[in-house]
């Protein structure tokens, strides 16, 4: 006897929900010191006061500072904030997948290996939450282009919709936004579906609405010019020292993979090499893509082309930087695409293999699945212990480790009550916050690339005046991202002082 459509259902919610603690929990099992703790040291300086982009640099919209606010203003700065809006958005993420894929014909079974590959592939990254929601609404704007191009009461909404998610996703990250919008347009182009211009219209009027109502606090509160700065006109700073060809993206995650083939390093190791995979895995489903559409007609060629362009979006949203981190955010939808293509090839060409290929699949992802569920289990049999750190209650970390950040927090403090104090460090953010010596310019993260256009002037001058009593350095002369004319400024400027693992403090002369 098959299952029935209930039992069917009660099935994928069961396992979504499993999925979904899994991701949870081991984005509780570590710390990043550098992007998960700059976004919450952004979002803590606007929770107690400064004006973002005009009192603290942000190179993204304000969408996820916005939803991110009401828990650091009401229940103070906590790393577990944004893990917890990671998580969101990754469920939401999860969950939308989980019904395009449905909706684009797969049975339970495959719609579950599209949830785990979704879990094993873009696994959720302990990062700014800005990312991951963008791709929620990217993955939602597809949901809702799908609508209309199937057509029924619900097309207008579905176009509309669509309008309002990539106004959502542009409001999350800029580039993904527009990337988003054009793949909208572009298939209300292609799609023969109703009149073009009332679609267009649509679509972009709830664009519009969604992609400005977030900048109003900022038009209001004296920040515009700096998020124009920040945003937009400084962007040609990242695509010039911030690029990382996709080439080079592979070779950095695939060393990372190869303890995979040593026992002793596999836990460690599988995760980067599900990510290696996902390298070689986005322009194969690109290739997979045209080959399906090259053989489809009617309404499945409307819907594939419709997925070819998200999935061609996504592909642009990893470059410049083709790190790790921009491929696994964007993979969702990617996933969806490789799979469609697949199912429609195999429907074409050999039905009787589809079930051989999801069998196939099951046993590739069933290591990453297991691995990811035991992870906090592996971290707590190596000595990790719930965090004592006042902004990372309920995380699991290294006590060796924490016990070093304490060390350096307390020098820091100290260092940091004789004056204004500049951390020019990749961590800056996270010793901000765990120190609790305030960040005397708009600068939390100071690579080269997040200073605008006049940031690294400014501070230079700042520096050579005396302004800044004491820097902490820790950058070296060399890497791309080395803010040379503030290091410069600093060694010439101010006296070297007291040596840290972290950095090396350099004090000015009135600080001596």
């Amino acid at each position: 006897m098959s299952p029935s459509p209930a039992g069917d259902r009660r099935l994928l919610v069961a396992a979504l929900a499993a999925l979904i603690v899994v991701a949870g929990l081991y984005l509780l099992s570590g710390i990043n010191t550098r992007d998960e703790s700059w976004f919450l040291q952004v979002v803590t300086r606007v929770a107690e006061g400064d004006v973002l982009y005009r009192d603290v640099f942000f190179g993204a919209t304000p969408l996820s500072v916005w939803l991110t606010w009401p828990l650091v203003a009401l229940l103070g700065p906590q790393l577990v904030w944004v893990k917890l809006m990671v998580l969101a958005a990754f469920a939401v993420t999860l969950v939308l997948t989980t019904w395009i894929v449905r909706r684009l014909g797969a049975g339970t079974s495959a719609a579950l290996l599209v949830a785990a590959a979704v879990l094993v592939f873009a696994t959720p990254h302990r990062s700014s939450f800005y990312p991951p929601l963008a791709t929620s609404c990217l993955v939602a704007c597809l949901a809702a282009v799908l609508v209309w191009v199937d057509g029924g009461p619900r097309a207008r909404l579905g176009i509309a919709g669509a309008g309002a998610a990539a106004g959502l996703a542009f409001a999350a990250k800029q580039n993904v936004g527009l990337l988003v919008l054009a793949a909208v347009f572009v298939a209300v182009l292609l799609a023969g579906v109703g009149r073009r211009i009332a679609s267009w219209t649509l679509a972009g009027v709830g664009f519009a609405v969604c992609a400005l109502l977030p900048l109003i606090p900022v038009a209001t509160t004296g920040g515009f010019s700096a998020f124009l700065d920040y945003g937009f006109t400084n962007k040609g700073t990242y695509t010039d020292l911030g690029a990382i060809s996709y080439p080079t993206g592979f070779r950095e995650e695939a060393v990372d993979a190869r303890g995979f083939l040593r026992g002793g390093e596999v836990f460690d190791a599988t995760v980067p090499a599900y990510h290696a995979v996902l390298y070689l895995l986005v322009p194969a489903i690109l290739v997979l893509l045209l080959a399906a559409w090259a053989r489809q007609a009617g309404v499945e060629r409307r819907r594939i082309e419709v997925v070819g362009l998200f999935a061609a979006a996504s592909a642009a949203a990893i470059f410049p930087r083709a790190d790790v981190a921009h491929v696994i955010v964007v993979a969702p939808v990617l996933l969806i695409a490789g799979w469609y293509s697949a199912h429609l090839l195999l429907l074409d060409l050999a039905p009787e293999r589809a079930r051989l290929a999801a069998i196939g699949a099951g046993i590739v992802l069933l290591p990453g699945v297991l691995v990811l569920a035991a992870w906090p289990a592996i971290q707590i049999e190596r000595g990790f212990r719930p965090s004592n750190l006042p902004l990372a209650r309920g995380v699991l970390v290294d006590p060796g480790r924490e016990e070093h950040m304490e060390e350096t927090a307390a020098t820091l403090t100290r260092v940091g009550a004789n004056g204004p104090l500049f951390l020019a460090t990749s961590k800056a953010g996270f010793y901000y916050l765990l120190s609790g010596v305030p960040n005397p310019t708009p600068f939390d993260y100071p690579l080269a690339t997040a200073f605008g256009r006049t940031g690294q002037e400014e501070l230079v001058a700042r520096i050579r005046r005396g302004e800044i009593a004491a820097v902490c350095l820790g950058f070296s002369s060399g890497g791309d991202l080395t803010p040379r004319p503030v290091v410069d400024a600093v060694r010439t400027t101010m006296k070297p002082g007291l040596p840290m693992p972290l950095c090396r403090v350099y004090r000015t002369q009135l600080a001596q």
